[in-house]
């Protein structure tokens, strides 16, 4: 029954992220699903502070992403293998949904679909002249060349509050923004908020975990844990979902709750990992 519950509060979330996406669709979720002041906590000051500087589009981008994220986190991050196992009808019932929307919608102005592949071709085959990729590139190169010249960035940076005031057009924070350094990804956004061996350290912890995944996976299930390979496999999905996150946006470093997703995620993972090496060993003393 528990698992019934979760399938249809899968499809419920899945449900409200696509009708959004569809510009039709649009104000209708806006105004059922997410009028509902829970689902997005202190929306309307970011809406207001976002349209104050002029950001109409990003005003209803951040609203939706942060509704959205709340309703789909705890079903889509932690449910998946779960639904999967129990709930084959939903899995024909996703396909067939599927093979419509590739039948009937692929070529439709509501899926955007044109609008994706010309920016991924465009990116391949001019990657320093599309600028958006081109911004996520030199965030891996721009620190290292920009520490040549501000030694101090080393071990410090500009920090979050300068980040957030530069980009409301603080002059102060301006001066602060010494290079105008790209920012778009994870190991760029931690160069700019706290220095070179943040951004380092925070690659290796991303590194780590995925290695420590890998290395459990290597192994045979234990007697003891019946969990332990499908728990693995799990947190290798939502580690690479972690990763092609990290790899060209910032929010994991630059938004407070980008920051507490992925300690709480990290720290859950290394619990988990203890738990199953418990049960382990019991199952070794018994």
């Amino acid at each position: 029954m528990a698992l019934k519950a979760i399938v249809a509060g899968l499809l419920c979330a899945s449900a409200v992220t696509i009708m959004y996406s569809l510009a039709p669709m649009r104000p209708l979720v806006m105004k059922t699903v997410l009028s509902y002041k829970f689902l997005v906590p202190e929306a309307e000051s970011l809406a207001r502070k976002t349209l104050y500087y002029g950001g109409l589009t990003e005003a209803m981008r951040g609203q939706s992403l942060i509704g959205t994220s709340t309703i789909t986190t705890g079903f889509l991050g932690t449910m998946w293998a779960f639904t999967f196992l129990a709930a084959s009808n939903t899995m024909i019932l996703v396909i067939g949904l599927a093979i419509v929307v590739l039948k009937v919608g692929w070529q439709s102005e509501l899926f955007m679909v044109d609008r994706v592949f010309e920016k991924t071709q465009l990116a391949i085959e001019n990657p320093y002249e599309e600028e958006s990729f081109a911004q996520r590139l030199r965030s891996f190169t721009q620190p290292f060349s920009h520490l040549l010249e501000h030694p101090f960035w080393l071990i410090a940076g500009a920090g979050r509050i300068g980040q957030k005031l530069s980009s409301r057009g603080n002059v102060e924070a301006e001066l602060r923004d010494l290079a105008g350094l790209s920012k778009h990804s994870g190991f760029g956004m931690a160069y700019y908020c706290y220095g070179l061996v943040a951004a380092i350290t925070h690659t290796l912890i991303m590194l780590s975990g995925f290695l420590l995944i890998l290395k459990r996976l290597q192994k045979p299930s234990p007697e003891g844990a019946p969990l332990y390979r499908i728990t693995w496999q799990t947190f290798l999905i939502a580690w690479c979902g972690l990763l092609f996150w990290w790899l060209p946006g910032h929010a994991m470093i630059g938004e407070a709750r980008g920051v507490i997703l992925f300690f709480f995620f990290f720290g859950f993972m290394m619990a988990c990992d203890r738990m199953l090496l418990d049960q382990t060993n019991e199952a070794v003393r018994q």
